[in-house]
């Protein structure tokens, strides 16, 4: 629910600090990392599906973005 205001949010805040004529390549950069972190996940997890069944890619997705949550926040609390 908080996806399309934060995202929206933050690319208004990195527009004000980057040039006009420089703005599209910003945009681009953005939504390509976007599509990326979304897209690729799914794309991995369908290639290995048949192989290991969808209970088991499931649990590790699962476990693949709570270690990735933990190693943010932590990297957020050391750099504070």
């Amino acid at each position: 629910m908080g996806l399309g205001s934060t995202f929206t949010g933050n690319i208004r805040l990195l527009a004000e600090h980057v040039p006009n004529h420089e703005r599209g390549g910003l945009f681009a950069a953005i939504y390509l990392v976007a599509y990326l972190a979304f897209g690729l996940p799914v794309i991995v997890a369908g290639l290995f599906i048949s192989a290991l069944g969808l209970t088991t890619i499931s649990i590790v997705y699962a476990a693949v973005i709570a270690v990735s949550a933990t190693i943010g926040l932590v990297l957020q609390i050391r750099v504070r």
